[in-house]
């Protein structure tokens, strides 16, 4: 609502422009209406994938419009790659776990290096291995293995390409919420972005005040 209020009849170049040489009130001014402006698109994109986390009604709406299946179930943690779970390193502080035969682990990394020449990074935990590709599709476009614990060999695949299209959604909007869709600098500007987002109340009521007191004193006048 912000940037229609301030969506001018004419564009001029000023309108773009920090005056910090005209008053107090004037900087605040720019600092609320131009950095808005700059941050508009990139917290439009964040305010409208944040609520897929919280409100299964948004989420579902969205998988509709998408043309996808909805699902039933949680969505992906934001902070957690697809498949890895919280307590995935307990039974290595249990005296009653048997630990994993790692030199399995490594002869299998080894093999998936030289299946994936373009990885990224291989995650490896029991039982389960994941693939990341450096010309991913997004962050969360993982190649998934199941493998045999004793012996090593790679009992089940599940290609990134070959998930069906409602099970990529949530890499989709989670890249976009994050800003990890351009590399660091999507997540850069993201961050500033963010920053801005949080002076605009700020800036905002500073503005309402002059604008009250101002009032003020020209009613006692």
């Amino acid at each position: 609502t912000g940037f229609f209020v301030w969506m001018p009849k004419k564009w001029k170049k000023n309108r773009f422009v920090i005056e910090t040489q005209k008053g107090k009130k004037r900087l605040f001014y720019d600092l609320h209406s131009v950095l808005g402006v700059y941050a508009f698109l990139i917290l439009l994109v964040c305010a409208a994938t944040g609520p897929m986390w919280s409100f299964q009604w948004y989420r579902n709406g969205v998988y509709r419009i998408l043309g996808a299946e909805v699902q039933t179930g949680e969505p992906t943690e934001k902070g957690k790659p697809q498949g890895e779970s919280h307590g995935e390193n307990q039974g290595s502080n249990n005296p009653k776990t048997a630990l994993p035969d790692f030199s399995k682990w490594q002869l299998l990394t080894t093999e998936l290096q030289k299946q994936n020449p373009n990885y990224d990074y291989i995650v490896i935990q029991t039982g389960s291995v994941s693939v990341h590709q450096k010309n991913a599709a997004t962050s969360r476009a993982l190649d998934k293995y199941q493998f045999d614990a004793t012996s090593g060999a790679i009992t089940q695949t599940q290609l990134y390409a070959d998930q069906s299209y409602t099970s990529k959604i949530p890499g989709w909007y989670r890249d976009l919420h994050v800003g990890a869709y351009w590399g660091i600098w999507s997540k850069i500007l993201t961050f500033l972005a963010g920053l801005i987002g949080s002076s605009l109340p700020i800036t905002g009521y500073y503005l309402w005040l002059s604008k009250k007191k101002k009032k003020r004193k020209a009613a006692t006048a």
